[in-house]
Formats: structure tokens, sequence, C-alpha cells
């Protein structure tokens, strides 16, 4: 790293957003993933990766497949509503891989922003939500209760 990059990455909340950029970028996908399991508050560099349009394609790569990887385990539940908050300020293309990421972290919250998502005007994206709120068992629509009160 140069003195710039080093000064970046030893910033103030800045440096686990830069470590974990300039692993994915140089291919090491591994030792991403392990750093963040062993320092759990920095998943929250996750969200702010996902929201730079202009981050290089093998980062958000990389970043998809640690977000797999961790969702299976249930290690990013503490980043539902952050990733929640994303659907409203990202391009839609970027806002069906955040439905998805939701729907493999599967918490009734998590399944509350994928409804959400239902109703948006974009058609793609409200396939995708109806479909994986579909996946999840879960109706798109609230259901009318039949039963007498």
């Amino acid at each position: 790293m140069t003195a710039k990059e080093i000064g970046l990455w030893i910033g103030p909340g800045n440096h686990d957003k830069a470590y974990i950029n300039g692993l994915l970028k140089s291919g090491q996908l591994d030792s991403a993933r392990i750093w963040l399991q062993q320092h759990p508050t920095a998943l929250s560099c996750i969200p702010e990766l996902l929201a730079d349009e202009a981050i290089e394609m093998t980062v958000r790569i990389g970043l998809d497949a640690i977000i797999e990887q961790l969702a299976a385990s249930g290690e990013l539940s503490s980043l539902t509503h952050s990733l929640g908050r994303l659907l409203d300020s990202v391009a839609d293309s970027l806002c069906i891989d955040i439905l998805h990421y939701l729907a493999m972290i599967g918490s009734p919250e998590a399944q509350g922003y994928i409804q959400a998502c239902a109703a948006r005007p974009h058609p793609e994206v409200q396939r995708t939500a109806k479909e994986l709120l579909d996946e999840l068992k879960m109706p798109t629509r609230p259901v009318k209760s039949t039963a007498p009160l």
C-alpha cells in the first residue's frame, strides 16, 4: 500500500471498509471472510461497500460470495436493517441483489423489507420480491381472516 492508502485505511471509521475492499480487489476472498468472522463489528462495512456504485466488479463479486457464506451461518442477521435501508437509495439492479441477500438472512425483519419491495414500481424488483416471498412462504399481500371474532 502507498502512504496515502495506509492513511485512508487507518483513518477513523474507514479502515474496515478499505481493508475488505483491498482484500477482495486482490482476490483474497478467504482472508476477507475470515477477518470479518473474527471481527463481527466490521460486518457493517458490507452495506457501505454495496452502496458504492463505482466499486470494482471483483469487489462486488467477492461481497456476494462472502454474503452467501456468512448468511448460511446466521452471521449476517445484524445487517438486516442496514441492508433494508439501502433498498431505497440504490439502483434497481442492486436492489434485486440486496433482496436476495435479505432472503438469505431470512429473518422476519428481512422478510418485511422484501414484502415492501413487492409494491415497488420497477417490474423486475416486484417480480423478484414476489418470488423470494414465495420461496420464504410469506404472502405478498395481507390475508383476510375468515375466522369469526
